[in-house]
């Protein structure tokens, strides 16, 4: 009797995230050098609503984004978190949705500074947000 395989049913977005995750495990395991120790290094999150006027974004558009739009400017790794949020409007009408944190460690550079706000236009455009929440510091990094 022969075992039959089990597929997991995951949606798209739960297999890129589980592919970043494995991506930058397998750069932690492998020594993958995104910067020396003494080089300095920041972390960047941006935060974004899953929704706009048109409803709601779609898992395959964000995996998509993430293909085209994510990888050639920080090809090095990225992680996508799969959150839900919420936030205030300006006449205090609370917001809640899914969201999503895109979350960068990359050299300090200006051609890194330049790709993260390419990156927050790109953001901004293709799924139709009026704005992107970008945390940034700086961060001391050690692959042991």
């Amino acid at each position: 009797m022969s075992a039959t395989p089990v597929t997991p049913s995951w949606s798209p977005m739960q297999r890129c995230a589980a592919l970043s995750s494995l991506i930058i495990l397998i750069m932690l395991m492998t020594g993958c050098d995104i910067g020396s120790r003494d080089e300095p290094l920041i972390s960047a999150r941006l935060y974004l609503g899953l929704t706009n006027a048109r409803g709601p974004i779609p898992p395959a558009d964000l995996a998509a984004f993430a293909d085209s739009a994510i990888t050639p400017l920080f090809p090095a790794g990225f992680t996508i978190f799969h959150t839900d949020g919420q936030w205030q409007t300006s006449d205090h009408t609370l917001v809640k949705e899914p969201s999503a944190v895109i979350e960068l460690i990359y050299p300090d550079t200006e051609e890194n500074r330049q790709h993260l706000l390419t990156l927050i236009e790109k953001i901004k455009t293709a799924f139709k947000q009026r704005a992107v929440l970008l945390e940034v510091t700086h961060s001391s990094i050690n692959f042991y």
